[in-house]
């Protein structure tokens, strides 16, 4: 069975110290990229789980995820005042809980 990449959006405590150790223990996913404020903030993702730089994506850089065929889904983790900035993007998939 092929492992389906996964992309963290927000990189703050839960998914950084929760969701991506996770992803060492799965059969069926795998840490694919993250999404960040500060791209500085993925150096941990890279030294830790083998991400490239290609991999750490900004949050202006949202609208590239679609042209990475890694990634086949995005796990939303970020703090709700950053989630509403991507909820209320026109044309964004992006949904969450508020």
């Amino acid at each position: 069975m092929k492992k389906s990449g996964i992309a963290l959006l927000g990189i703050g405590y839960y998914a950084t110290e929760q969701l991506a150790p996770a992803f060492r223990e799965t059969q069926h996913c795998y840490l694919a990229a993250v999404i960040t404020g500060e791209r500085s903030k993925g150096d941990h993702f890279i030294r830790e789980y083998g991400l490239s730089p290609q991999q750490i994506y900004t949050y202006d850089q949202f609208d590239q995820l679609k042209n990475d065929p890694s990634i086949e889904l995005v796990y939303s983790t970020p703090a709700s005042s950053a989630c509403r900035i991507y909820h209320q993007s026109p044309g964004s998939r992006q949904t969450c809980d508020l």
